[in-house]
């Protein structure tokens, strides 16, 4: 096996964690389709991250909707995200 296939094998729990760039993380999703012990090993990694977040996970405190529900009216609205118009190529500027 070599490097890169040795590497790719190692992948499995970064995966499952999110901890992968946007490269990483298609390469081995791509291994996963023909490598059943990584999808397996990546299947348990997953069971087992999902046990230890219950393990530690805690209801909010009951005062918590209340005060973040009174405090919605006091939080202004950002503007939705729109593109910046461009120049038309060739027409020196913008045409209305």
């Amino acid at each position: 096996m070599n490097n890169h296939a040795t590497a790719t094998h190692t992948l499995a729990a970064p995966y499952t964690l999110g901890a992968l760039d946007d490269a990483e993380r298609s390469d081995f999703e791509d291994h996963l389709r023909t490598c059943e012990p990584c999808r397996q090993e990546a299947a348990e990694f997953k069971a087992t991250t999902a046990r230890l977040a219950a393990a530690v996970s805690q209801n909010p405190p009951a005062a918590a909707k209340a005060q973040v529900m009174a405090a919605v009216d006091g939080v202004r609205q950002l503007p939705p995200r729109v593109p910046s118009p461009r120049a038309a190529p060739g027409l020196g500027g913008f045409r209305r």
